[in-house]
């Protein structure tokens, strides 16, 4: 633990090192203060920077105060606010919602899938060839819900009973290609992305990343301890863009930095637009930097 949270480190240790030299070193920031600032266009003079955040608490604390004189909330222990109240709906508002649910109504798991794979031919992409009968074409369906929720082959042959479980599984191996997946599911993504709707869900450039500890068993060459669950676990870390859409994943190991993963699925994304900025939690361990000298590299 002492390793861990800095207290004590080893000087040539890449993991447990001293917290001053993940920072930068006194003769570069001397040499390129000016620089830094300018690249985070922040003010050199902590008033400067300091004065509207104390402004804003400010006006923040004396809109409490406020509150507090108008019985608004309550302050003792901590601060309680009465259950908001719910405003009446506009009249407009639900004429619109009605008018666009029945122009767009809600459609059921099956026609989706068959309305996608019409369009994308996924299906197509992970067999390697057209399928062949319906059934082997709602084996593709069964195997694709199997890796991508955590229902089991048996959980999907009930759900779909002209199916057998062996069959599901064996076809879950068929799919499980690496290189099939990422085609089927970029496929996918651009069909997505080509809907009008999808400008107005976020900036292109912009995406986000981050892992996500999922259970499994010791015999997988990469399963390490959970530490929260104590359980044989692998880490599956997602790219998630601004418009949405999972554009590129890959499985890693638990308890380890993770910048190197972030950066590889920018570099290795197979979308059209180019992402110019990724946001990553701490373990992703770079707080900024710029995506296209990777690319160049």
């Amino acid at each position: 633990m002492a390793l861990r949270n800095g207290s004590v480190f080893l000087e040539h240790s890449f993991a447990f090192r001293s917290q001053a030299t993940l920072l930068i070193a006194n003769d570069e920031w001397l040499a390129k203060r000016n620089h830094f600032y300018g690249h985070l266009k922040l003010p050199q003079d902590v008033n400067a920077f300091l004065g509207p955040v104390i402004a804003h608490l400010d006006t923040g604390l004396a809109r409490l105060r406020d509150a507090a004189v108008r019985g608004e909330i309550k302050i003792d222990e901590a601060i309680h606010i009465d259950p908001l109240v719910a405003k009446a709906p506009i009249a407009s508002v639900e004429a619109l919602r009605r008018a666009l649910f029945e122009r767009h109504p809600g459609g059921q798991l099956p026609e989706i899938l068959l309305e996608i794979d019409s369009s994308t031919h996924f299906s197509w992409l992970l067999l390697g060839r057209e399928p062949y009968a319906r059934t082997e074409l709602l084996l593709v369906y069964a195997a694709v819900l199997a890796h991508g929720t955590s229902m089991s082959a048996a959980d999907l042959a009930r759900m779909v009973p002209e199916l057998s479980p062996s069959a599901i599984r064996q076809m879950m191996h068929r799919i499980a290609d690496e290189r099939k997946l990422r085609q089927a599911a970029d496929a996918v993504l651009t069909f997505m992305h080509q809907h009008s709707i999808a400008v107005h869900w976020g900036r292109a450039d912009l995406a986000s990343s981050d892992m996500m500890s999922l259970e499994t068993t010791r015999t997988v060459w990469r399963a390490r301890a959970d530490p929260h669950r104590r359980t044989p676990s692998i880490g599956m870390y997602t790219h998630v863009g601004d418009r949405w859409g999972i554009f590129y994943d890959q499985p890693i190991l638990l308890n380890e930095r993770q910048a190197g993963v972030a950066i590889e699925g920018v570099i290795r994304q197979g979308g059209a637009e180019e992402v110019a900025q990724l946001a990553v939690d701490t373990h992703g361990f770079i707080v900024t930097w710029t995506l296209s000298s990777f690319r160049h590299r």
